[in-house]
């Protein structure tokens, strides 16, 4: 206290102000530095996890529409040229669309799945290719096996299918764990703001009080001298 009292009134008053705002200026900091992390982890999880799972979903529906193909191409024998087309044309994009998913940063699970992807789409390749032929051979019946229960076609698909599932599902998890990491930055900065906010508040009170007396005690004092 004495040392405040020997410090002039101007400097006391300035003194104050700037404790304040550096007060202010911390808790924004905090809040800004806690912000940028929250918006970082939404932006990774955009192009970490959002985006393959838009690209995994594009692949799905390709290979789904090339099942109803595969029949179309037994059935509708006029067209047939146009339907094996369009069935490269929906290979061409499965591949570039998974592709681009390569292309990204990818964890050793989501590594090991995609090499999974190729070995199965290879199996499905080679097993719609003898469909093909055996479509084009008039082997009506074998190509109806190959479809069947059990069949090389339907077992392929469904185990590439089964590998897409499993990316989609690592992705969603990845997903949710950055939103919950998210989540629970966002408390934190809600719990410090706040403490930060109570401790200036009463940092300011209390300067506020040792400023006061110490700038009305020596007023007292000359108002009773004099």
């Amino acid at each position: 206290m004495r040392l405040l009292d020997n410090i002039k009134t101007r400097a006391k008053l300035i003194g104050g102000f700037v404790t304040v705002a550096a007060l202010i200026v911390l808790v924004a900091v905090i809040a800004l530095i806690n912000l940028s992390t929250i918006n970082t982890s939404m932006g990774d999880m955009y192009k970490a996890n959002l985006i393959p799972i838009n690209q995994i979903g594009i692949i799905n529906t390709e290979f789904s529409n090339i099942r109803g193909d595969i029949y179309r191409y037994l059935v509708v024998e006029d067209v047939r040229v146009d339907t094996l087309q369009t069935m490269m044309d929906r290979r061409a994009t499965i591949d570039s669309t998974m592709g681009e998913i390569i292309k990204l940063q990818l964890s050793i699970e989501e590594e090991a799945l995609v090499t999974q992807y190729k070995s199965a789409m290879e199996v499905f390749d080679q097993a719609l290719d003898e469909y093909i032929g055996y479509v084009d051979e008039g082997n009506t019946d074998a190509a109806l096996d190959s479809v069947d229960v059990g069949g090389d076609v339907l077992v392929a698909r469904q185990n590439v299918t089964a590998v897409l599932d499993k990316i989609t599902a690592i992705q969603i998890q990845d997903a949710e764990t950055t939103i919950s990491t998210a989540d629970a930055n966002f408390k934190q900065i809600q719990v410090g703001v706040f403490s930060i906010a109570v401790a200036g508040i009463i940092i300011a009170v209390a300067l506020g009080i040792i400023l006061s007396n110490s700038v009305t005690k020596p007023l007292k004092l000359i108002t009773a001298s004099s």
